[in-house]
């Protein structure tokens, strides 16, 4: 049910003629006889949506109760039911924060009318929440955004002024070499600064509310292969083999994907590969197939990853952040953005490494993306093992 409530009143009949109105609302209720007995249920974590509260109980009386809840700030709206009708009662009862006074002899129209506007502002009032926490979630997005922002961007920026002001001051204007050098330094640390701008612009659409994926039919083989032979140059030059494994017998294979994202989760896997393998290694992308599921191991002979880097690997924490075997560079976004787009898949991504031996990351993909039940294996989204 959407709400639930505690009647505290010690008159059975006026009780149950409170729960058949509340029942018709579709509102879980529990009966209670007396203020300890109410103290208690609250004190033990038992926290309804509405307190409905009579004034006169035979142990503590409601204002005594409503008191106890005012001074442990018990988030629970609570509505008063009495026969008590002085202006002094009705005013304390409002001071110490309810949300409507009842009197008795309750009358069936007037009780469910307001019981009814009640509920509407609590459904109105859970809205607000819901929209207040998505806001403050965005706000600390947006710092978190800005403060890798800053840090990312500043170390290169200043490297560009640095050059350029070497350049301004530069006596010799025949040295032609020295101009070049400095020139490939700019671009190298301008192309960092790209680096990071399209991964940050990436990151801030996948962790947006409105990010989608564009399912089609996606022939996955076709697409390895293209990865592989993209990132082929780069390992050949760097000393490291890289290959492609797939079931002899599957000339296709087709899946239901987003395919500009699949490629980057694999491109984004792919380059880390390369980037943590030292010279003569291996990088292995492997496809093997289940059921319902097509999984996508990237595996290499590389460094690994270090104990403490495990819990926030898939984080936007700078803490994670690495050079590569020859110092290669990173935003450090990557693996956020592999960790949300695999995500967009309705799939998993596990993460086994051992210092010194090497890493493979395991990305696990249903076949069909609507389809009623699929024998995914049991491992958790973003599970890592070391």
């Amino acid at each position: 049910m959407e709400f639930s409530a505690f009647i505290v009143e010690d008159n059975l009949l006026a009780a149950k003629f409170l729960e058949e109105i509340l029942k018709e609302q579709q509102v879980q209720v529990e009966i209670l006889t007396s203020g300890r007995e109410c103290i208690e249920r609250l004190e033990q974590g038992n926290i309804p949506d509405l307190l409905f509260l009579d004034v006169l109980l035979p142990d503590l009386n409601g204002l005594e109760v409503l008191k106890w809840i005012a001074q442990k700030k018990i988030p629970v709206d609570v509505v008063i039911i009495s026969a008590v009708n002085d202006v002094s009662t009705i005013a304390q009862a409002y001071e110490l924060g309810i949300r409507e006074y009842l009197l008795k002899p309750l009358r069936y129209v007037e009780t469910k009318a307001k019981i009814r506007s009640l509920l509407r502002f609590l459904r109105v009032e859970r809205e607000y929440q819901r929209n207040l926490e998505e806001l403050q979630s965005m706000y600390q997005q947006q710092r978190k955004f800005l403060g890798v922002l800053s840090h990312d961007l500043r170390s290169p920026l200043a490297s560009i002024k640095g050059i350029a002001e070497l350049l301004r001051n530069e006596d010799d204007a025949q040295e032609v070499e020295k101009v070049r050098q400095y020139a490939a330094t700019i671009i190298e640390t301008v192309d960092q600064v790209l680096s990071i701008t399209d991964d940050l612009l990436e990151l801030i659409k996948v962790e947006s509310a409105g990010m989608q994926a564009n399912f089609e039919q996606v022939e996955l083989l076709e697409l390895l292969l293209r990865s592989v032979e993209t990132f082929r140059m780069l390992a050949y030059k760097k000393g490291v083999e890289i290959q492609l494994i797939y079931p002899e017998e599957r000339e296709e294979l087709w899946i239901e994907a987003d395919r500009p994202k699949l490629l980057q989760i694999v491109n984004n896997l792919v380059s880390n590969a390369i980037k943590f393998t030292p010279r003569g290694g291996k990088v292995e992308v492997i496809l093997e197939e289940g059921p319902d599921y097509v999984k996508i191991r990237v595996r290499d002979t590389g460094i690994g990853i270090p104990e403490e880097m495990m819990p926030i690997l898939f984080t936007e924490s700078p803490d994670r952040r690495r050079l590569g075997t020859e110092g290669e560079k990173s935003t450090g976004l990557g693996l956020v953005i592999v960790r949300n787009f695999v995500r967009l898949h309705n799939g998993q991504i596990i993460v086994k490494s051992e210092l010194g031996k090497g890493t493979e990351f395991q990305v696990v993909l249903p076949k069909r993306q609507h389809a009623e039940s699929t024998d995914m294996p049991s491992e958790q989204m973003a599970k890592v093992e070391h």
